[in-house]
């Protein structure tokens, strides 16, 4: 195996970790290894001699992007579906091990063996037995050790199941609690509040990423617990899905090097304008407002975009689809983090609405 062909698995394994094909496969890969730096607390990177599990790591969809990381560090991976570590251990090189687990605790590792361990679309699936599964993450993870653990949460739940105000107001709900592994097995979704109230009984949550990794969250824990309170933000901008109603800022949560230090627009200088636009199959335009957290307007502009226009020629009004808020607008709500909602109508009386994260420094 070499850095610059990323293996993929074989076409029927795919469907089981949830992909469409070796391109879905590799792109996946590198988001997740992408999402996972940007996570990591300040002053923690990849040391060399380091040792990490990715419990539940199918067929090594995160693997497939760290091989030049397996030259100085030690990568396991286990999973329950025999056959996909099967494959992978016949394909991963040396600075790789890989076994199966059973699907209830403990792992066949001793204790605080590892300086990380990642559980990305675990917990996801597990609506009993996640105490124990935590409590079995936190024997296996060094004194400092860290913990990467995925979740479903508000976005996503809204998107597949239903209204926001059920899970806001239960905190978890399983979806298909009788699914069979064959068909994805059952969903668990949460509310932040939720994870930082259960889960950190067992292994301290530090952080939480919404939506972190585009279409889960990540919550960051430890053994030890932090000095100050969870730290919890918003990389992405946040909308609930609208048929025929879509929206977007033009922000790139990409830019920044680690979202613990820097998420969102931020006005350190002279920062441009935030621009964005929403977009309606039914009807043009009617509104756009843009509104503080403690309630209060922010003066917001509609504006041309030419090139909606373009990008969606079937809606002749795309065109009127845009908004820009000035700098001085943004600054205006003080220094600290910020979640701005806003909202857009159309002249059919259809309503939609997208939060983004702007820290003002």
């Amino acid at each position: 195996m070499t850095e610059e062909r990323p293996l993929s698995p074989p076409p029927k394994l795919m469907p089981r970790i949830g992909s469409r094909g070796a391109e879905s496969f590799l792109q996946e890969g590198k988001v997740l290894k992408d999402a996972l730096s940007r996570c990591f607390p300040p002053g923690t990177t990849f040391e060399p001699g380091m040792r990490f599990l990715d419990f539940g790591c199918g067929v090594g969809r995160l693997e497939s992007q760290l091989t030049r990381e397996s030259r100085t560090l030690e990568i396991w991976g286990c999973d329950i579906d025999e056959e996909g570590i099967a494959w992978a251990k016949s394909q991963f090189g040396p600075g790789f091990r890989f076994f199966v687990n059973d699907p209830k605790p403990p792992l066949d590792v001793p204790r605080e063996h590892f300086d990380m361990v990642l559980a990305f679309s675990v917990f996801t699936h597990i609506p009993d037995g996640w105490r124990d599964w935590l409590k079995e993450i936190r024997r296996v993870l060094k004194p400092d050790g860290l913990a990467f653990l995925s979740f479903l949460s508000v976005v996503p739940f809204v998107k597949t199941v239903g209204p926001a105000d059920r899970l806001e107001t239960e905190g978890m709900v399983v979806d298909g609690a009788e699914n069979d592994w064959s068909v994805g097995g059952p969903q668990v979704y949460q509310t932040n509040a939720w994870i930082l109230e259960n889960w950190s009984e067992v292994l301290p949550v530090r952080a939480i990423f919404d939506e972190g990794l585009t279409f889960q969250s990540l919550a960051v824990a430890a053994k030890r617990r932090a000095d100050g309170p969870p730290f919890v933000v918003q990389p992405f901008v946040r909308q609930y899905p609208r048929e025929g109603y879509r929206g977007f800022v033009d922000h790139d949560p990409w830019q920044s090097g680690n979202w613990w230090l820097e998420c969102g627009w931020c006005s350190a200088g002279d920062a441009p304008p935030l621009n964005g636009w929403f977009v309606s199959d039914h009807a043009p335009l009617k509104s756009i407002h843009a509104v503080a957290p403690d309630g209060r307007e922010i003066p917001i502009e509609h504006k041309l975009r030419p090139d909606l226009g373009a990008a969606y020629p079937k809606v002749r009004w795309a065109i009127d689809s845009g908004f820009t808020i000035a700098p001085d607008a943004l600054r205006a709500m003080g220094r600290g983090r910020h979640l701005v909602t806003i909202t857009s109508t159309d002249w059919s009386g259809r309503a939609h609405w997208m939060r983004m994260q702007t820290t003002i420094r």
